[in-house]
Formats: C-alpha cells, sequence, structure tokens
C-alpha cells in the first residue's frame, strides 16, 4: 500500500512538472505570428494610378478527377448550346 501510494505521488510529481513555465500551452511569444502595422482608409472615387497587364499560366492548387458513377454512351442530344431548358 505504502508502495502504490509512493508510485502514485511521484507519478504527479512529473506529470505536474512536465507543464510549462508560464502556464500556457508552451508556445512562446517567439512562435506566435508578429502584427503588422497598416493604415486604413474609407474607399474613394479616383483615377488610376496604376495598371498592369500581362500573361501567366494558371495552375490549381490541388487537381480532382471526376467520373461517371455510371457508364454509357450520349446518342442524341435534344437542345442546342445556350438553350433555356426546365
Amino acid at each position: 500500500m505504502l508502495v502504490s501510494a509512493v508510485l502514485l505521488g511521484t507519478a504527479l510529481g512529473v506529470l505536474t512538472a512536465c507543464g510549462s513555465a508560464n502556464g500556457k500551452d508552451g508556445k512562446d511569444k517567439q512562435d506566435q505570428p508578429q502584427s503588422v502595422p497598416v493604415e486604413v482608409a474609407p474607399p474613394t472615387v479616383g483615377p488610376i494610378v496604376a495598371v498592369y497587364s500581362g500573361t501567366a499560366p494558371v495552375e490549381a492548387a490541388q487537381e480532382s478527377r471526376v467520373v461517371a458513377k455510371v457508364g454509357g454512351e450520349v446518342r442524341q442530344i435534344l437542345v442546342e448550346e445556350g438553350s433555356r431548358v426546365r
């Protein structure tokens, strides 16, 4: 009985000592992202100051393959492109 009480006390002491010194979740202020000061202004109407025109490839961050659950073939299209359907 005395041995189990000593073991339990030791285990609780070790687990308590594993916590951080500042009582938080172990993250220091250095790990947090730094705030950046910004200037806020209401929107206004005015001339465009700068214009950029160029081309660049557009790539998706992720791709997904879309497939039908049932196979088959299209034999007839009953509407024209752009037609309104219900």
